[in-house]
C-alpha cells in the first residue's frame, strides 16, 4: 500500500522500511517511562495509570502487527536499540548514509547546543573590510558567556545523569572566528571543514567572501550581481552548484558523517558553525 502510493506520486522516490524490534525488558521499561513522562497523551494520568494505558495500547498493536518481509522491498531491522541491525536490499546511499545513522541512534538524553561563530573585528588589510580571525570586544564577551553557560548546563546535566562524567564534545568549523569562539572552554575541541560555510567558488568576491554578515544569505544582492546564475539557482536551489564551488546538496553530504558522530555521542555536544 505504501509503496504503491509513493509510486503513484510520480516522483523518483525510493521506499525503505525501518522496523524497530526490542525484547529487552529493561530497555522497554525505560523507553515506556520516557514516553509516559513526556507525551501530552498521559499528562492527565498518574505514572502508574499512564504506564498501564500505554501497555494496553501496545498489546493492541501487537495483535495486528506484521513484520516486514523480503518481497516488500528494502528494509532495515533494528534490534534492541541498534545492538544488532539487519539490512535487506540496501544499496548506494542507503548503505552509505542511512545504515550508519541507524547504528548510531540511542535513547540516551544529552544536550546539544548549536552556536553561530561570534562577531569579529574588521581587517584593515582587506580592501573590503572583511572580518578577520580576531574576535571583536563583543565577540570575546560572548565567548566567555558561552563558556560559563556550557559549564553551568553541563554540571546540571551530569548531576542527574546517573553515569560517570565525561568532557563535553566541542566541534567547530576550521574558520578562525569559530575556533576563537570556544577559547573560554576548558574542553579540548575538534575542528572540521564539514562545518565551514558553503564554497561559493567564483561568486561573492568582495561582498560574500566566506559567510553571511547578516542573519540570512544575501539573495537580493546575488540576484543583482549575477542575474543569470540566480535564475538557474532558483530552478533548483538545493542542487545548483555555485560556479567552481559547492551546492547545498554538497554541504549536506559533507555533514552526514558529522551528524552520525553527534548522534552517536552520549555526552553533551557543542557545535560552532556559520549561517551559509
Amino acid at each position: 500500500l505504501i509503496v504503491g502510493q509513493v509510486r503513484a506520486y510520480g516522483k523518483p522516490f525510493e521506499v525503505v522500511f525501518v522496523e524497530a524490534i526490542c525484547d529487552d525488558a529493561e530497555v522497554l521499561e525505560a523507553n515506556m517511562m520516557g514516553k509516559v513522562q513526556n507525551s501530552p497523551d498521559f499528562w492527565h494520568l498518574s505514572p502508574a495509570d499512564a504506564l498501564a494505558d500505554l501497555k494496553a495500547r501496545i498489546a493492541k498493536y501487537e495483535a495486528v502487527y506484521e513484520t516486514v518481509q523480503d518481497h516488500e522491498g528494502p528494509y532495515i531491522k533494528v534490534f534492541d536499540l541498534s545492538s544488532k541491525l539487519m539490512a535487506s536490499h540496501c544499496y548506494g546511499r542507503l548503505a552509505k548514509s542511512i545504515l550508519p545513522f541507524m547504528m548510531a541512534i540511542h535513547i540516551g538524553s544529552r544536550p546539544i547546543w548549536l552556536v553561530r561563530a561570534f562577531t569579529g573585528e574588521a581587517n584593515p588589510q582587506s580592501p573590503e573590510g572583511d572580518r578577520c580571525s580576531n574576535l571583536s570586544h563583543a565577540g570575546r564577551g560572548l565567548a566567555l558567556s558561552l563558556a560559563a553557560f556550557v559549564q553551568e548546563r553541563t554540571e546540571r546535566y551530569w548531576s542527574t545523569a546517573g553515569k560517570p562524567k565525561e568532557p563535553t564534545m566541542v566541534i567547530t568549523s576550521t574558520m578562525p572566528r569559530a575556533v576563537a569562539s570556544v577559547y573560554g572552554l576548558a574542553s579540548s575541541h575538534e575542528q572540521t571543514s564539514a562545518l565551514n560555510p558553503i564554497d561559493k567558488g567564483a561568486l561573492g568576491a568582495g561582498w560574500w567572501d566566506v559567510e553571511c554578515h547578516g542573519d540570512a544569505p544575501p539573495w537580493d544582492e546575488l540576484e543583482n550581481r549575477h542575474a543569470a546564475f540566480f535564475r538557474e539557482w532558483q530552478k533548483d536551489p538545493f542542487r545548483t552548484r555555485f560556479p567552481g564551488g559547492e551546492s547545498y546538496m554538497d554541504v549536506v553530504k559533507r555533514l552526514e558523517t558529522l551528524l552520525v558522530e553527534v548522534e552517536m555521542s552520549t555526552r553533551p555536544v557543542l557545535i560552532v558553525s556559520h549561517i551559509t
